[in-house]
């Protein structure tokens, strides 16, 4: 988990680039959705943020490469050797059974980064449900990397892959892979790459992968939407990761992930990121006087990175029918989904989330 706290001066700043940049809403909720005793979410509430995580993940994979310790086309095999001979799904069998065939393409960390690896959640049609078993598993494994990749394989020849890398887009397993290599090229858990390197120079005291005693006395409840669109409160609906961090001692060992590093930041509720300029100040580089913030922990250059299209045709048209609003065109990059042009009264042009 995450919870970002900013500084007064940070929260100015904040509020300086919305007044350039867009138009200030205030939304105010209480903490349990139908119980307004439950006191009003604010500056110290905690949330899980869920897939969020991504962009901080891509944030540390673009600060590797800024470190020289990896490049946008190193083969990822040599760090993840569980994708190095990974196969390609061409159909299913009338009994259900996938049909593949060996990828030819290898898995280079930009695939990673732009979700063009061909790793996936879900290749079947309609919205998903359940997580994964690769996140609900409790990963008390020995070696809990190579456990996770044997998940996701299951019974096929090879870790399985929707295209080839590179030709197409899809939501997945990408950005945890991201989080692996971190780990095992730097020896340290991304609990504590990212708390050097992301975390810590911002000055966000209460960011965690862990959920703490402290974070989780200020977690905000879960709320559930019904298949009919109504609310109501979450009762274990359906099984999440486990958010007891104490659990699974062994993936507690020096240089192993966290039992749930994946999917896992919560943010205080005033924190921004969404429109390059916004990001640029919230990253510690202010775009408008490029190269001159004190102390960014990303150049400029991997910043802009962050709002550059980076799929090919086929790509956008995916990620297009995962958001198929009328009208806009998105694209992906080195972290973020990014819109092409104005949706209207929504999102602007080169604005980008995740």
């Amino acid at each position: 988990m995450v919870n970002i706290s900013i500084s007064s001066e940070a929260k100015e700043q904040i509020q300086q680039v919305l007044r350039r940049w867009g138009t200030i809403r205030r939304v105010e909720w209480d903490q349990i959705f139908d119980d307004p005793s439950s006191g009003a979410v604010d500056v110290d509430t905690v949330e899980w943020i869920c897939s969020e995580t991504k962009l901080i993940v891509a944030l540390a994979g673009l600060k590797l490469i800024e470190q020289g310790k990896i490049q946008l086309d190193t083969p990822v095999a040599q760090y993840l050797p569980e994708l190095a001979n990974p196969v390609i799904i061409e159909g299913y069998s009338p009994d259900g059974k996938a049909i593949t065939r060996p990828a030819t393409t290898a898995i280079t960390f930009q695939h990673l980064l732009n979700f063009t690896s061909g790793l996936f959640y879900n290749d079947k049609a309609g919205p998903v449900t359940q997580l994964p078993l690769a996140y609900t598993h409790s990963h008390k494994e020995e070696n809990p990397i190579e456990f996770f990749f044997k998940i996701i394989q299951g019974d096929l020849p090879g870790v399985p892959l929707l295209f080839e890398p590179g030709s197409n887009w899809a939501y997945g397993f990408s950005s945890d892979c991201v989080g692996f290599i971190v780990e095992r090229i730097t020896k340290q858990t991304l609990e504590e790459y990212c708390k050097e390197h992301i975390f810590g120079p911002l000055g966000l005291k209460s960011t965690s992968f862990y959920l703490t005693p402290d974070l989780k006395a200020r977690l905000q409840p879960l709320t559930f939407r019904k298949p009919d669109g109504a609310l109501t409160r979450f009762t274990d609906q359906y099984e999440l990761m486990e958010h007891d961090y104490t659990k699974g001692a062994s993936y507690h060992l020096e240089y192993i992930p966290s039992p749930s590093w994946w999917a896992r930041l919560v943010f205080d509720t005033e924190r921004i990121s969404c429109h390059p300029p916004a990001l640029a100040s919230d990253l510690g580089i202010d775009r408008k006087s490029a190269g001159t913030a004190k102390d960014p922990i990303l150049s400029v250059q991997s910043v802009a990175s962050l709002f550059e299209p980076s799929l090919s045709d086929a790509g956008a048209a995916s990620l297009s029918k995962i958001f198929p609003i009328p009208g806009v065109q998105w694209q992906w990059s080195t972290g973020l989904c990014v819109n092409t042009n104005d949706w209207d009264g929504k999102r602007r042009k080169d604005s980008g989330f995740c």
